[in-house]
Parts: C-alpha cells; structure tokens; sequence
C-alpha cells in the first residue's frame, strides 16, 4: 500500500546554491593549490625527520582532505551535461556488484533489475548509486535488506534503492541541500551530489513511503542524451 510519494525535480533554492557553490568551489581550489604546492617545496629543503618536516606532513594530510570535500561541492555544483555514453543499468550494476556490495556489508544487500538503457557518464551514475545506498545504510537496522534495482516508468528509465529505515520526514528535499544532511554529525554531501549527478542526467527523484519500505527512485527521462 503506498502511503506517500514525493517528486524532487529542480528546487529554486538548490539551483541557486550551485551557481554559488560553483564559484566559490573553484576560487577555493586555486588557494588550496597553492597552500599545497608550497608546501611540498618546502618540504624538499626539510630534513625528513625533523618535527617540521612532519608539521607540513599534516598540512598535506589536511590539503589532501580538502580537496576530496571540494571535489564533493563540484561534484554538486557542476552544471555541464556529462559525455554521454549508452549505459545498460543492468551491466553497469553486475560491473560494481562488489563495489556495492562493501557498501552494504552489514546489510542484506539485494540486487532487482532488467536490461534497461539510458545516456550518460556511467562513472557519475555508478557515484549516484553510491550515494544513495550510503544513505539507505546509514538510517537502516542492521541486518536489515537493502536493495537495488532498474526498471521503466512507462518508456523512462529509472534506478531504485529501497531499505527498511524510518524513511524521510516532512519536506525531504532540504536533505539535498549541502550540509542540510540526514547524518548526526552534520558532514553530509552524498545526497547533494547525489542531486547534482541527477539533474546533469535530465532525471528526478522520486521518493516513496510505503507499509514495507522506503524508497529512492531517479527517473530519467525516456530521451536523456
């Protein structure tokens, strides 16, 4: 019995965060070049087992994480279409299978699908799905089935990830803003870049509440490239 069903398409104040994350994320990139460029000099004129020499290790230790954290906000912000290429859900699925199945290690990780087409980056989708089953995972008991699948709404494509959490609360689409996150300790971006791969692949999501399960569904539409 479907107890409730939400669309997240494009959002105003999502779409206005990425023109902003853009600019910011690429400026913050070039000073974070630099921090780490004159490090690394200066750490070839610093005899390796001095105590500076290890301070400027954990510089780079702390470059190197923020860099990953704003591959992430790019990840989000980035509003050029992906090279597109024909993607088969269900290979693409089988190719990651242990990929995705290490994400769900302390779940029962199910796989659903059917051959089913679609135009776009299959290494961007293979990071949406990523994502998605990271969240599944983070909100579902242990133990407990998560799974995934393809499958076509009418001629669109879609990819699903459903678990046996609580599932969303009210108004979920602020869950996809950048550091609004489901996580307790507030360093979410899985669902925002989750986002930004969805909207460069002409897709929604569509989130559904059910008696057994919730459910994370991105519709592509039936022409996406």
């Amino acid at each position: 019995m479907l107890e409730g069903e939400i669309v997240i398409d494009k959002d105003e104040k999502l779409e206005a965060m990425t023109g902003a994350i853009n600019r910011l994320a690429h400026d913050y990139n070039n000073f974070l070049a630099a921090v780490e460029g004159y490090t690394e000099l200066i750490l070839r004129e610093t005899p390796s087992a001095s105590q500076t020499a290890s301070d400027l290790g954990e510089i780079k230790t702390v470059c190197d994480k923020m860099a990953a954290l704003n591959k992430k906000l790019l990840s989000f912000a980035r509003r050029k279409s992906p090279l597109t290429e024909e993607i088969n859900l269900c290979e693409l699925i089988d190719q990651n299978a242990s990929y995705f199945s290490k994400k769900c290690q302390n779940h029962i990780f199910k796989v659903s699908k059917n051959d089913v087409f679609l135009k776009g980056s299959s290494d961007q989708i293979t990071e949406l799905i990523s994502h998605l089953l990271e969240n599944a995972c983070l909100f579902s008991p242990e133990k407990s089935e998560i799974e995934l699948g393809c499958s076509y709404e009418g001629k669109n494509p879609f990819l699903f990830v459903r678990d046996h959490g609580p599932g969303f609360p009210d108004n979920p689409v602020r869950f996809f803003y950048p550091y609004e996150t489901t996580k307790s300790e507030r360093l979410g971006l899985g669902l925002s870049c989750a986002y930004g791969i969805a909207m460069r692949h002409k897709a929604f999501f569509r989130i559904i509440k059910t008696s057994e399960h919730n459910e994370i569904r991105t519709v592509f539409e039936a022409d996406n490239g």
